[in-house]
């Protein structure tokens, strides 16, 4: 055996430990520590906490997902109508014409996705 080899003392440790009586169900071992109503209770609170801030983290990820991938849909379709959005603009159309189409755009995808899932979402919590 090699001098730092713990092998004889880890040995004799579990064959103390394993000789010791069983601990009856209901009783408290010396090595534990008894908690009462307030402190379980505070444990509780403290994990539902972390779990509600977790599910605020991941909602706030998603929701911003969300509206990443409809600045995408909206950049898109911007970009495949520039020809006819300067058409518009040489032929006189007002910019708030030229604006609120591309904003009727926007809440076409915007209106049915928040009327599908609003009550999608609120079935689920």
């Amino acid at each position: 055996m090699l001098a730092g080899d713990p092998g004889p003392r880890l040995i004799v440790a579990t064959r103390a430990a394993l000789a010791q009586p069983a601990p009856v169900p209901g009783t408290l071992n010396s090595n534990l520590v008894a908690l009462g109503r307030r402190e379980t209770h505070d444990m509780a609170a403290l994990q539902e906490r972390f779990t509600a801030g977790l599910a605020t983290f991941a909602a706030a990820i998603t929701i911003m997902l969300a509206c990443m991938g409809v600045y995408g849909l909206l950049a898109y379709s911007v970009t495949a109508r520039v020809r006819e959005i300067g058409l518009r603009l040489a032929l006189g159309a007002a910019r708030g014409t030229v604006v609120w189409m591309i904003v009727r755009n926007g809440l076409a995808i915007a209106v049915p996705a928040v009327l599908i899932g609003a009550p999608c979402a609120w079935a689920g919590a």
